[in-house]
């Protein structure tokens, strides 16, 4: 049987990663999807105001909103899941809870920046692979919004531009 683990944060495009899960489960009905919620980072200085049991009621909140979106969708897809760590967990334990519940691959979705974005950005996806303990699946989005398209290598080429000219002149 395969497993596979899945981070799930509530997002949008995490349908990508149902669409893959689905094209698996029809190649083979063998597999379990074990769902687990990644809590997202909250600064030192907003958590300095929030009292301990705030701010884990609110993980919790947040963790059963992720799980309900999920849920319906392996459902509708008739896919066998297991939710594990109702509280979400942080990015640094997930590699190790992967090898607890003998999960085979791990399988995220990463939204479709471009490669320059990804360079600036640090993100838990990036995390992830660099633990390098378990096989790491990114699915990419689908699309990309107009900005993405565009407004960055606009914007990139006409910083290019005019470093050029201030070099020649």
């Amino acid at each position: 049987m395969s497993k596979f683990l899945i981070p799930v944060d509530g997002s949008v495009h995490m349908s990508a990663v149902f669409r893959y899960l689905s094209s698996e489960f029809l190649k083979n009905t063998n597999i379990q999807v074990e769902l687990i919620y990644i809590r997202p980072r909250v600064s030192r200085y907003i958590t300095r105001f929030l009292s301990q049991k705030n701010k884990l009621t609110w993980f919790k909140e947040q963790a059963s909103l992720a799980y309900g979106l999920s849920s319906r969708h392996l459902e509708s897809a008739g896919i066998p899941f297991q939710i594990n760590h109702p509280n979400g967990v942080h990015v640094q334990d997930v590699s190790q809870i992967a090898k607890s519940l003998d999960c085979s691959q791990i399988v995220v979705c990463r939204p479709a920046h471009g490669s320059l974005v990804h360079l600036f950005e640090k993100t838990s996806t990036d995390e992830l692979i660099g633990q390098g303990d378990m096989p790491v699946v990114i699915v990419s989005r689908e699309y990309k919004s107009l900005f993405e398209r565009w407004g960055i290598p606009f914007i990139g080429a006409g910083l290019a531009a005019s470093l050029l000219t201030a070099v020649i002149d």
